[in-house]
């Protein structure tokens, strides 16, 4: 209710001393201060017989508070992004996922970010050294992850227009199988570990590595695709793409035919 220190001081601090035999009983001088508390009287009914408090909660039958719902009442609620559930999976290392998460929230700290923070330095992309160093630049800009892009749009035969980051997860949007959709997802998550890890070698240890090197990728890739147990579907297409990778397809279970008769 707003009350002052001073004032709520002077005030009986517990709600027993409020009320006398089942019945309000409040302060000429606290409701000349606060009149909405008369309403008490014929809003909140008192009980007669002595119950134990307890937390009461609207948001279901029972009437009890449960620790779920009060974090779902308190929590923000923020738009869900179509690419969440794609970052995630029990196949790919949280460690790349968590990484692309924070690209995704532009939390790299990259010079970009590092400069809207205070941190003003001297900006340049330590892959190519011709422009500033951005999120969008160095993951999808830059002529060391353009050779990365192109050869991965060799594998998929597609060909690949980054107007944003977000335009890349438009890909595992095709038609694909849901083993090939995982593999396409590991590939691109491993593009962007790779592209970063290449960036802190040559920034904090002078240690270049060429594009080619890192085709490692595949590995990565491989590893993924071969310990999922995600099934692939018939599609010839699809399974050239997984060959690309190293991977072994995973065909789908033979039915189960009972003879009726």
């Amino acid at each position: 209710m707003n009350v002052p220190a001073d004032q709520a001081n002077s005030f009986p601090p517990k709600l027993c001393n409020y009320f006398h035999d089942a019945h309000w009983r409040i302060a000429e001088d606290l409701l000349q201060q606060f009149p909405s508390l008369s309403l008490l009287n014929s809003q909140v009914i008192l009980p007669t017989v002595t119950k134990p408090d307890k937390l009461v909660s609207k948001l279901n039958g029972t009437g009890i508070l449960t620790l779920k719902e009060a974090y779902d009442f308190k929590k923000h609620h923020l738009t869900k992004v179509p690419w969440a559930k794609i970052i995630w999976s029990k196949d790919i290392p949280p460690s790349k996922s968590m990484l692309v998460w924070r690209l995704m929230l532009n939390k790299l700290p990259t010079d970009e970010n590092l400069a809207a923070r205070g941190c003003l330095l001297p900006s340049m992309c330590s892959l190519c050294n011709m422009n500033e160093e951005s999120s969008f630049h160095l993951f999808f800009e830059c002529t060391y992850v353009i050779n990365l892009w192109r050869w991965f749009a060799s594998l998929i035969n597609k060909q690949l227009h980054f107007q944003s980051v977000t335009d890349m997860w438009n890909i595992c949007n095709r038609s694909w199988n849901p083993q090939c959709r995982l593999v396409i997802t590991a590939a691109m998550i491993n593009i962007i570990c790779t592209v970063w890890y290449a960036r802190n070698q040559l920034r904090f240890s002078s240690r270049k590595i060429h594009w080619k090197s890192s085709l490692y990728i595949i590995s990565s890739t491989a590893l993924t695709g071969n310990l999922s147990k995600v099934v692939a579907s018939a599609s010839v297409s699809n399974f050239v793409i997984l060959k690309r990778f190293n991977v072994r397809i995973h065909p789908p279970k033979a039915p189960n035919i009972i003879e009726v008769r």
